[in-house]
């Protein structure tokens, strides 16, 4: 989570030295629960982002939304900074692929669903960035199990993963685990009454068979 910092001295010194060096990220301070600074990261707004404080709150589906979607809001925000998302990109990334995909499977909310998944493709769009596929795995795995039943979470799930599939940078193909159990999930959904359903289906079969043709013509 985001939390300004209490010493001020300390952050006019960091900030100071940033505006000399803008593309170094300097260490961040503990945050307000304790955890130890290899876990977050500053943001240019002077404060600190925790990624673990982060992960208990958008995890656990007790929280009311309204704090889950604010949690999600100051990420967006400390992703539009150029500095924090390299540094996120090339260490502390993976600390945010179990819990964002956890929320969109525990949330019926749709506008927290959304921040999600613009959160997740953001991520795996960003250049230099090697997260995608581990959504491509997490989320497969959930679609194929069938855990979420055809609720409006599992809906979430496969919207995003149609968006996932759309990304041409990813290796699709080499993350899906189980690709039988896969479409067997996805052919069952088609007999639901839902259009809307069906529509998100068919465009991740129709994906899936573009790239099962690929493949085999490489």
């Amino acid at each position: 989570m985001f939390y300004p910092d209490s010493q001020e001295l300390d952050s006019d010194h960091l900030l100071h030295e940033a505006a000399a060096d803008p593309n170094r990220q300097f260490p961040s301070p503990p945050c307000a629960n304790g955890h130890r600074s290899t876990i977050s990261l500053r943001t240019d707004q002077g404060g600190t982002f925790c990624f673990l404080c982060f992960s208990n709150l958008v995890s656990d589906s007790r929280v009311p939304t309204v704090h889950v979607s604010y949690a999600l809001h100051q990420l967006s925000i400390a992703l539009s900074e150029p500095l924090f998302l390299r540094t996120l990109l090339s260490a502390h990334v993976h600390f945010l692929v179990s819990p964002l995909v956890h929320a969109l499977s525990s949330f019926d909310d749709a506008p927290i669903a959304i921040q999600i998944m613009d959160i997740i493709s953001l991520l795996c769009s960003a250049e230099q960035s090697s997260i995608g596929e581990d959504f491509v795995e997490r989320i497969s795995v959930q679609l194929s199990s069938g855990a979420l039943g055809w609720s409006r979470r599992q809906l979430h799930m496969l919207h995003c993963f149609g968006v996932l599939m759309g990304n041409e940078k990813l290796d699709i193909n080499s993350h899906i685990k189980d690709k039988e159990s896969l479409v067997c999930q996805l052919v069952e959904g088609l007999q639901l009454p839902s259009e809307e359903i069906r529509g998100e289906i068919l465009f991740v079969l129709y994906k899936f068979s573009a790239l099962q043709f690929t493949e085999q013509n490489v």
